[in-house]
């Protein structure tokens, strides 16, 4: 989806973008594997009629080298020039108590299960999200 010619253009996934790495994503996988996914991709999977522009998963965003799945997330990414990327989400938000239970299963693609993260700790991400946005305007804002 990216080329030279679009730099700085931001581009939106369907379905079957999606569907579609997940799918070699469950393929290429070696180990039984369970995936949570955040954000837009989630609210799209639930079904929310709106693109998503890039595939948010509960990850790391600096993996180690020695995560396979992580490397083979990245290898894929790029073969199939989709925007994935890892959100350490505990590192920058309180999960809600009985966030485990609310999780929502998707479907099992090869070796990956996969899921969608608590929806109610993706609300209050987005929250945090809007509010850290607000704060910012009202800072960069001359009085």
């Amino acid at each position: 989806h990216y080329s030279d010619d679009d730099k700085g253009k931001i581009h939106s996934y369907e379905l079957s973008d999606i569907e579609n790495f997940l799918q070699r994503l469950g393929d290429e996988c070696n180990n039984p594997t369970v995936i949570y996914l955040l954000g837009g991709t989630a609210l799209f999977l639930l079904g929310n009629p709106r693109s998503t522009e890039d595939i948010d998963y509960v990850g790391d965003d600096h993996s180690s080298p020695t995560d396979d799945f992580a490397l083979l997330v990245k290898k894929l990414a790029i073969e199939l020039d989709i925007e994935v990327e890892g959100v350490p989400i505990d590192g920058f938000l309180p999960i809600p108590d009985g966030s485990e239970q609310r999780h929502i299963l998707i479907r099992q693609y090869g070796a990956v299960t996969v899921y969608v993260y608590d929806p109610y700790t993706i609300a209050l991400s987005k929250q945090i999200e809007v509010l850290q946005m607000n704060a910012y305007m009202w800072d960069s804002k001359e009085i």
